[in-house]
């Protein structure tokens, strides 16, 4: 239930506003380090979460990147939109806290596509008229329908059905922690088992793109064009074993990853100018909900493999989870900064009264880098289908889950903004409100200064968070300016590499009204920063720096 990171801000993704503040204090949120009054942290965010403008770095000789203020630049005119982009330029020049823009992702085309699916039976038998044992065949009818329509794709092997159908006894396991907590507000089972099968398709979905990806960069210096054979590369993306609301699932998916091509291509999003660019469109008029994927002409000058080189450089995924693990017992476990954590292996430990089971902690790792952020996709969508797959409670069930990317260590303003916008619209893309939230640790981790709002899943802003130090204890609060504060909140999102957490939104909601916020975050500021009894600055940058030191590869 709780989450790290190290170089980027923490992002929550959830779709439901009344969780933000639980959001906020039990995952492994709580916790981030982050570095002396003599530097700067600063970040991007994105959607929901905000992004901020260049940094200025230079590294230690653990390897963490030390921001200084970011230079004056002027925002971008196009989509997407960064508002206040030199948010951590402010006059105070507080090194803890920065304003965080937002990306914002337009759905919207996804309109059209929602009134057609409102008015026409599910074509893949997951629920409409066509059902039970014809389903099977109506399916089958469409998959040949398919495969007439793209016949040469299909012979050429470019053709992929996805399966998107969820197993009735994953469906019951959702279905059951909602009925012991009602902590989900009564969802029904139709819109649980819709946003499990969008998990599915944002899964199949970000892995088709990550493999064209990948074989573009594999094959760059093949031709002049990102082609092979003298063809563009290009996949056909069928998707199968859905509800009604697939089509729109589809639809929203293709809205988010031209946002992503029209990002990178306006140059809009930095370091990303080595990712192979991928065009999506929607065939409307295929039997099923269907998809192209195609390099794009002319991007070729851009391919390099820089997701190679970087894996190069970065710990194992082995050395990565026992960084990570260490940091856990560290920060959220000694220390108790998250009252709901009380082991590196399991989470959600003092939820048990409100029917909340205690579950496993799953550790995972991705080697993605800037250049292949949509494998980075792809993997945390995989974990998420992991998740709901286990359930959330006995010897396998997944309470949470925190997946590290040391290839975005030293790309703070990426992670924070661009990669989190992705991740959060993604959810709601595939309607998983319901299910899940994203937060989003990173070794620079900044406190929001409360200029603008940095979105779901975030630490709480600066003046909110001295207004409950004022409220509980107005003598320590006398003790702290606001770069205290603004460091004790940062401090608690710091990890030894960029992490997402992805939390079950049902412990989110009970953790809600089982912790008394101001109390919880005085105590933790007062643990980390407080002048007499606190750790400090000094020494919790000293322990991160030693956490990413631990069995360095030679």
């Amino acid at each position: 239930v709780c989450a790290l990171s190290i170089h980027c801000s923490c992002n929550v993704n959830m779709m439901l506003p009344a969780l933000h503040s639980s959001i906020a204090a039990v995952s492994l949120l709580p916790l981030a380090q982050s570095l002396p009054a003599s530097f700067v942290s600063s970040s991007r965010l994105h959607l929901f979460c905000s992004n901020n403008g260049s940094t200025a770095s230079a590294s230690t000789s653990s390897g963490i990147r030390l921001c200084s203020t970011p230079p004056q630049s002027e925002p971008p005119q196009s989509s997407p939109t960064a508002e206040n982009r030199n948010g951590g330029d402010r006059a105070s020049g507080c090194p803890f806290s920065m304003s965080f823009p937002r990306y914002r992702i337009d759905l919207s085309s996804a309109s059209s596509v929602r009134k057609r699916s409102k008015s026409s039976n599910n074509k893949t038998g997951g629920d409409g008229v066509i059902g039970g044992l014809f389903s099977g065949i109506r399916q089958g009818m469409d998959k040949s329908a398919a495969e007439r329509r793209y016949a040469r794709d299909a012979r050429n092997g470019r053709l992929f059905f996805a399966d998107c159908s969820v197993p009735p006894e994953y469906v019951a396991r959702a279905r059951g922690v909602e009925n012991e907590t009602g902590a989900e507000g009564g969802v029904s089972e139709d819109k649980l088992l819709s946003g499990m099968e969008g998990m599915r398709a944002a899964a199949h979905f970000w892995r088709a793109v990550a493999n064209l990806v990948t074989n573009a960069q594999e094959h760059r210096d093949d031709s002049d064009s990102p082609s092979l054979g003298g063809e563009l590369q290009r996949t056909v993306l069928a998707f199968t074993g859905g509800g009604s609301a697939l089509q729109l699932q589809c639809q929203r998916l293709a809205d988010i990853a031209a946002w992503l091509e029209d990002s990178i291509l306006s140059g809009s999003i930095e370091d990303t100018a080595r990712c192979p660019v991928i065009h999506v469109e929607v065939d409307e008029e295929s039997p099923l909900p269907t998809v192209t994927l195609q390099t794009r002409q002319g991007s070729s000058n851009t391919i390099e493999k820089a997701y190679v080189d970087n894996k190069n450089d970065a710990p194992s995924a082995e050395i990565t989870e026992e960084r990570i693990k260490h940091w856990v017992r560290r920060i959220l476990v000694d220390l108790s900064i998250c009252p709901f954590t009380k082991a590196t292996n399991r989470s959600g430990q003092g939820l048990g009264d409100l029917g909340i089971p205690t579950g496993r902690i799953a550790y995972h790792y991705s080697d993605a880098g800037p250049s292949a952020i949509p494998r980075l996709l792809a993997d945390v969508w995989e974990a998420m289908v992991d998740m709901m797959n286990c359930g959330a409670g006995g010897k396998e069930g997944v309470s949470s889950i925190l997946l590290a990317a040391p290839g975005f260590d030293t790309k703070f303003p990426l992670w924070a903004g661009p990669v989190f916008s992705l991740l959060e619209s993604g959810v709601g893309a595939a309607g998983a409100e319901p299910l899940v939230g994203v937060v989003c640790f990173h070794p620079e981790y900044a406190t929001p200064d409360g200029s603008s709002w940095p979105g779901f899943g975030h630490m709480h802003s600066v003046p909110r968070l001295r207004k409950w130090v004022d409220e509980e204890d107005p003598n320590f609060s006398k003790t702290l300016s606001d770069d205290d504060v603004a460091a004790g909140g940062a401090w608690q999102r710091r990890t030894p590499h960029s992490v997402i957490n992805v939390l079950r939104a049902d412990q989110l909601e009970a953790a809600e009204g089982k912790r008394t916020s101001p109390q919880m975050y005085t105590r933790n500021i007062r643990v980390l920063v407080g002048k007499e009894e606190g750790i400090g600055s000094e020494k919790l940058l000293e322990d991160l720096s030693s956490e990413r030191k631990q069995r360095l590869p030679t």
